[in-house]
Parts: C-alpha cells; structure tokens; sequence
C-alpha cells in the first residue's frame, strides 16, 4: 500500500495547520496546495486505505485540526463527485484545510488575495463568515446565497461536524442535516451519502451485541469490519468479516486507540477478504487526452471519407458512442420543418449528410474532451465559444466563402485554448475583455496568455485542415495587410466573429483598430454594416447565450 499517507507526512499536517492561525505566509500557502493535491491524488488511487488512515488520525488530533482534516477529506470526495478540475479542486481542498468551526485567521485573507488564489479565496470567506452563526436562526436559508464552490466547502464542513459530534450516532447527524439544508444541497448530498455514506471507512460501528468494529471497505448493503482488540495490538493478519449495514450503528465515541495500531490494515488480508465484491469507490476522475482525437472518431471519419459509404457501418460506430449518437439524433430533429424526433441513427446520419455529420461529431468530440471536468469558469466560457462559432456559422452562410458547418468547426478549435489554460481553474469570475476584440489572445484578458498557440496546437494535433490552422494564426493581422488567398478569407471570418462576439459578449464599442479591422474585413467578403449587425442579432437569438454585462 502507499506510503504517500506515513505518520512522519501526517505528522507535519497537523504541525502546519496548528501554526496556520498563527501568522500564515506564502510558504504556508504553497504547502498547503502540495497537501491537496497528495490527498486528492491517494484518494484516487487508494480510497478505502486513505479514508481509514485519515479519520483514524483525526480521532487522536486537538478538535480544531481534526475539523480541518475531515473537512479537507470530504472536499475532495465532493469534488471527485461532482468530477471538478484538478486544478480548481485543488484549491478548494486548500480552503478546507483552512477551515475551524469558529472561521479562519483574518491574516489568511489578505494573503491570499496578494497571492492570486480567488477561488480559494472566495469560497473560504463564504464559508467562514456563516459557519460560526451556525446556531442562528437565519443561517440555513442564507446558505441559498453560495456559489457552487462555496456550497461544496459549507456542505463538506457541516458532514465532518456531524462527524465529530460526540452526542450523536453519525446517522443521526446526517438526517438532522438533510432536514434543514436547502433543497440546492440535495444533490450533493446525496452523491455523498452513496460513497463514502454514513459508514466510511475508518469509522467506528458497533453491531446488535455492541461488539465495536472498525470499517474497512464498502458495498452498496455491506461492510467489511475488523474486530476491537483489547490493548489496541495489531489486528493486521486477522480476517474481516462482512455484515449488513442495517445490523450496524454508528459508535458516538470512538475508541482510544493509537491508529499505528491499525495502519496495516489495508493489505494483503484486506485484499482477499473483498475479493469477489462489488466495492464502491468514489468516481474515477479518467482524463481523456485532449491532444489527439477519440480512436472512434477517427475510424468513423475514414468511413466517411470512402467513395461507397457504408451508410449502416457508419451508423452502427456513432450509435456506440451514446454522446455523439445523441448529438446526432438531437440535431437532426431540430433541423427538420416539423420538429419531429429523429430517433434512429440511421436516419439523422441521411437526414443531415455525411459532411455535416463529419463536422458535427468533430464538434462535439472536441468540446467533450474539453470540459470533461467542472471548474467555476467553464460555464461561461462555453457560452462565450458557442456565441463564437454561431457568429462564424452565420457570417459563412452570409458570403458563401466556407460551409457554415466547417465555420463551426472553426470556432471550436479557435476557442480550445480558452479551455487549456490552468489559471482560469482558479478563477471565479471573468477578467476584464481586451481592447482589441478581433483579437483571440484581447477576447479575455490574462497577462502572458498562450491562448493561440494553445488553439494552433490543438487544431494541428486534430488534423484540421490547412487553411483552418492558418485561419488561427493569421486571424489578428488586418485583412489588407494579407494576400487574397482562401486561407486570408478565412481568418477575416474568424477576426470579424470575434469582433462582433466581444462587442455582444461585453456589451463594449469596438477601438478604433478593431473597426478598422471590421470595415476592412467587410471590404473583403463583400458584408454590408447593416447586414452585419443584423446577423450579430440573429447569432445571439441562436446561440441562446446570456452575456454576464
């Protein structure tokens, strides 16, 4: 089993988070994100192993680091939940770490925001200034005003007071919570009540006999339980014994038992003991890389792209991929007059053409593997991407110089680098738009951002065709200052949509050398002024994009 979790790592957590309230300083701060990320990293490795090590260890800490602990381990089981972005729950699990039951050092606050950690910062505030006024009458419903990140910490923060509650069985707790939580709170709730549930492991049960157990791993209806022993000598060789949940309670005071007499537990014996069992396990955080396609794609686009399509083989590949099969089916119904459901696969892949099949998987495939996990951002950029390619979309349907479905395609790959980019992980809200909107790298502004040659990277690597990738790196130049060529036309499509997408998203006047850019590129593919703020009109109806001015 790992030794990521040893007492000699344990022992300077707990000397860390004593001295936190002390005088934190930035050094502090930077160990704090190296805890996280070993706890979220053996907690996807090692679940079981590190729950048990963890709540054991807490049993024997001074109340307020124990709080801390527990608090940080349920964060990141939340976050592994609710499938967060590494880098961003991170940095929640950095604001749990923080947390006691009476708030946390003022001095933190300003640290952290000399720093640049506003997710931390944001959502440790939140929690802090309600949390002490837990007993007051109006401290539930003001819990509606939590940002999602916020609700995560409040809701991890008041499970591990349940948890340390020594006048009630856990269950208890937890019922007593889920009455007066709101209704917001009931999803993740329940996320959390199927794993780790109210008997994790390394929390002490006791059966109908009061024979005391420790939890060692899970089933939906069973537990693996080890046995007390008197004296707390190891029971390291003994065999579990798996019962049923509903013969076993919580215990309300945990035993006084040093955990190094337990720290061998999650061995070999362990390993035979749940062989043959369905145990659960938090989800799987499985990345899938984003610097290449899905196999899957690939192999449906060579059929494509053969003289005889094999219309049915086609077919069958898509249907087994169920997102792209929905996509598909989903498009296809509405774009038929009658709004009809297109419910075979089949059907949609004639009803849309195998071009527009081709661009339409590409899409979604993309923007799959580019969101496949959640931060506080990624809502907004999604939109801010969809208004793009709707605007592209339009503007190639208008002047007939790209099929609108590839000017889609465009958009996406123009925009991938938005979503590469760690520091908008840590953000919670959006920085302020840049001057220049015909510009990828003025769309949102971070100093030293590498947007482009994210997107560049990122198009080249999924085989876009030439004149795309060109498209991206010639975009910001004024179209007269390029030749005349296919791939110039196109990066005045992909400029203009970004102009008009900034002034819509932003609600801002274009500067005097994006209108330049504007009148220019108009020039080029021969659009009126007035056409052009019609179709801005009409790509923000069908983009159904709200803009945060």
């Amino acid at each position: 089993m790992s030794q990521g979790l040893s007492p000699h790592t344990l022992k300077q957590w707990q000397s860390l988070l004593s001295q936190l309230p002390q005088q934190p300083n930035a050094h502090d701060l930077q160990r704090l994100q190296d805890m996280a990320g070993l706890l979220l990293e053996q907690l996807e490795d090692h679940p079981d192993y590190t729950q048990g090590t963890l709540r054991l260890t807490a049993y024997h800490w001074p109340p307020a680091q124990a709080f801390s602990l527990l608090s940080a381990l349920n964060c990141a089981l939340l976050c592994q939940h609710q499938r967060w972005n590494k880098v961003a729950a991170n940095q929640l699990v950095c604001a749990a770490f923080c947390l006691t039951p009476k708030g946390s050092p003022k001095g933190l606050f300003a640290l952290l925001q000399q720093l640049s950690q506003p997710l931390w910062f944001t959502s440790l505030k939140a929690v802090s200034r309600l949390l002490p006024h837990r007993q007051k009458q109006g401290f539930w419903p003001a819990l509606n005003k939590l940002t999602s990140p916020g609700a995560l910490l409040m809701l991890a923060s008041l499970i591990t007071l349940a948890q340390l509650n020594p006048k009630q069985p856990l269950e208890h707790g937890l019922n007593n919570l889920a009455r007066r939580l709101p209704t917001a709170f009931y999803p993740l709730l329940a996320q959390w009540l199927t794993y780790p549930s109210n008997m994790p492991p390394g929390q002490w049960v006791h059966d109908n006999e009061d024979q005391p157990y420790l939890v060692l791993s899970l089933t939906l209806s069973e537990r693996l339980l080890i046995p007390l022993k008197a004296g707390g000598q190891s029971v390291a060789e003994d065999k579990g014994r798996w019962l049923e949940q509903h013969r076993l309670q919580s215990v309300v005071q945990a035993p006084n038992i040093e955990p190094q007499a337990y720290q061998a537990l999650w061995q070999q014996q362990w390993q035979e003991d749940c062989e043959g069992k369905s145990l659960c396990h938090p989800p799987q955080q499985s990345s899938y890389p984003v610097s290449r396609p899905p196999a899957k794609l690939m192999a449906i686009q060579k059929l494509l792209d053969r003289p005889q399509v094999d219309v049915a083989t086609v077919a069958e590949h898509i249907a087994s991929e169920g997102f792209l099969a929905h996509q598909l089916r989903y498009r296809a119904s509405r774009n038929s007059r009658m709004r009809l459901e297109v419910r075979e696969v089949k059907h949609a892949l004639l009803f849309e053409g195998f071009e527009r099949t081709r661009q339409l998987l590409l899409q979604q495939a993309l923007i799959s593997r580019l969101n496949q996990h959640f931060y506080p951002l990624q809502d907004n950029l999604l939109q801010l991407t969809i208004l793009v390619a709707e605007m592209l979309s339009l503007l190639a349907q208008q002047t007939g110089r790209l099929l609108p479905e590839e000017a889609t395609s465009l958009g996406y790959f123009a925009c991938g680098g938005l979503f590469t980019c760690s520091r908008f992980k840590r953000l919670t809200r959006l920085p302020p738009s840049g001057e220049q909107g015909h510009r990828l790298d003025q769309l949102i502004a971070l100093p030293g951002n590498e947007f482009v040659q994210h997107s560049i990277r990122l198009a080249r690597s999924w085989g876009l065709e030439k004149s795309f990738v060109g498209a991206i790196e010639q975009h910001a130049e004024l179209p007269e200052s390029r030749s005349n060529n296919a791939t110039s036309q196109h990066a005045s499509l992909l400029g203009l949509a970004l102009a008009l997408s900034h002034g819509a998203y932003f609600d801002r006047a274009p500067a005097s050398l994006t209108q330049q850019y504007i009148d220019q590129a108009c020039n080029q593919l021969e659009l009126t002024p007035s056409r052009l703020a019609t179709l801005q009109q009409q790509a923000l109806a069908q983009a159904g994009c709200y803009c945060p001015c």
